[in-house]
């Protein structure tokens, strides 16, 4: 049987350890759903996804299943990637070296939020991703 060159990672994250008042309600479930989605449609086997939910979803384990998918994909051991998150995220003005979008004409950059997030550094970005 030949090795999965598929490679997928799910974070979902509905609470906020230090931001209770900022919890979600889908997210978890939007986690579960993509799995569930990956596997139906598109032939991912369980060992190929790596799924993190709320407390599991910290800023090491992301980047830490995030960093191996991409470093697997440089050596040939995947063909695709799949990151999937649901949570929250914001954009903040035009950052050095940082992937841009533009909305409204603004060059603007995409955030990420971690589950233990507090202050300026509950957001990963995804300058910190791709290299």
């Amino acid at each position: 049987m030949a090795a999965s060159t598929k490679k997928a990672l799910c974070v979902g994250i509905n609470n906020f350890k230090n931001y209770p008042a900022a919890a979600l309600q889908g997210c978890v479930n939007d986690a579960k759903e993509m799995l569930a989605l990956l596997q139906k449609l598109l032939g991912f086997k369980t060992a190929d996804i790596t799924v993190l939910t709320d407390a599991q979803a910290t800023k090491a384990a992301i980047i830490s299943s995030l960093k191996e998918m991409v470093d697997g994909a440089k050596a040939g051991k995947y063909t695709y990637l799949v990151f999937c998150l649901s949570s929250h995220g914001t954009y903040v003005p035009e950052l050095s070296g940082a992937p841009m979008a533009t909305c409204s004409g603004a060059r603007l950059a995409r955030l990420l939020c971690r589950q233990a997030a507090r202050g300026r550094s509950m957001f990963i970005m995804p300058l910190r991703i791709s290299s």
